[in-house]
């Protein structure tokens, strides 16, 4: 017998990279709620340390995407409920008022809040930013400037995001550990 042949069966680059990333977004995720179950809010700085652990997450699980169970509901899965945008459904014709007292009939759409679907999405967040109008006082005046930064999703989102990531590691073969728990006592 081989000396590799005892002990338990050495890991992979992929799974180690995979665990990392499991135990990073726990202890970021744990943060973040013990803080939401205390506090109205969290702080931006806690949410982007979550936020860039999901992002790496996702990385490491990204090249396993076209694998079996995973290749369809990759691009499908739901990433939060409340994590919508504004789409347009269809549209309808409604009499209205003109300027000059007419009515005429206008087309107007009708909306509807959609989540936003597919993991990939998360690469794009990666790289949005924010824009805020902000006033400076300085020896000058006052004056307003745009602020750009990293655009952080809420706290409540990005739990809901990293749930989605574990549910995508445990579809690929790599549940997270029972030992990683949340604030909440739930499996992460």
């Amino acid at each position: 017998m081989s000396s590799r042949d005892d002990g338990p069966p050495q890991k992979t680059m992929r799974e180690r990279l995979i665990e990392e990333a499991q135990v990073e977004v726990h202890e970021a995720r744990s943060k973040v709620t013990r803080v939401r179950l205390m506090y109205d809010g969290v702080p931006r700085a806690w949410r982007q340390e979550l936020q860039e652990a999901i992002i790496a997450y996702y990385y490491a699980l990204r090249p396993l995407r076209t694998e079996g169970l995973i290749k369809d509901w990759w691009s499908s899965a739901v990433l939060s409920e409340t994590w919508t945008r504004t789409e347009v459904v269809d549209t309808e014709t409604v009499l209205e008022e003109s300027d000059d007292g007419e009515l005429v009939e206008v087309e107007k759409p009708i909306t509807d809040e959609i989540p936003y679907r597919g993991l990939s999405i998360l690469e794009d967040v990666e790289t949005a930013t924010e824009s805020k109008v902000v006033s400076v006082s300085d020896m000058r005046g006052e004056r307003e400037e745009t602020v750009s930064r990293q655009l952080v999703l809420d706290a409540p989102i990005l739990v809901d995001i990293a749930g989605v990531l574990d549910d995508a590691a445990t579809k690929l073969g790599f549940a997270p550990s029972i030992e990683l728990q949340d604030a909440a006592g739930e499996t992460v």
